[in-house]
């Protein structure tokens, strides 16, 4: 097996755990039997637990790719446009459930680390630019970077919620859909 191969084990191994136990319920040696390794193993590919647990949230969570969903947007249709970029996003939440139940099962361990908050979120990143189209044109009466924090963190917590009721994807889907049509109607100029 690749050294490649072997990380990734481990984190699949580690994912499982952490949403299951939470990050503090699970230790490394457990995090190496799961993966079929020995600790001394997990210990070549990751310094620590902490390190082991930063990197699944940054390569396999934080990585959503979305510019995809934003090639085709009219951009002059809001509530349409983030129907859209939603479903994107929805998906990548979908693959990495694990993940997002990994983070809601957390006690204190990261709550306030720098590395997960908004500002670093790459959907941040990608979805300013959207609505900055909309905040040129004047179409939407709220800065472009306030609009994107709000939206993303609107969504991921209709998400999380899901997750923790264990929700079907077409409850999902319509809360969503109702949760951007109001967003939309107190962003839209009305003008």
């Amino acid at each position: 097996m690749s050294k490649k191969e072997t990380r990734i084990k481990i984190q699949k191994a580690a994912e499982k755990l952490f949403s299951e136990e939470g990050y503090d319920g699970v230790s490394t040696k457990l995090i190496a039997k799961e993966a079929g390794i020995t600790e001394m193993t997990l210990f070549n590919h990751f310094d620590t637990k902490e390190a082991l647990y930063k990197s699944i949230v940054k390569e396999r969570y934080l990585s959503i790719e979305i510019k995809s969903g934003i090639l085709n947007l009219s951009y002059n249709n809001l509530e349409k446009d983030l129907m859209k970029i939603s479903e994107k996003i929805i998906e990548n939440f979908n693959k990495n459930k694990s993940i997002l139940l990994m983070r809601l099962r957390e006690k204190q361990s990261f709550h306030e680390d720098s590395d997960f908050k908004i500002e670093k979120d790459p959907l941040l990143r990608e979805l300013i630019p959207f609505f900055q189209v909309y905040e040129e044109k004047k179409l939407i009466n709220i800065e472009a970077e306030k609009a994107t924090k709000f939206f993303i963190l609107n969504l991921k917590g209709i998400f999380h919620l899901a997750i923790l009721e264990n929700s079907c994807e077409e409850t999902i889907n319509s809360i969503i859909n109702e949760n951007i049509n109001i967003f939309c109607n107190g962003i839209l100029n009305k003008g």
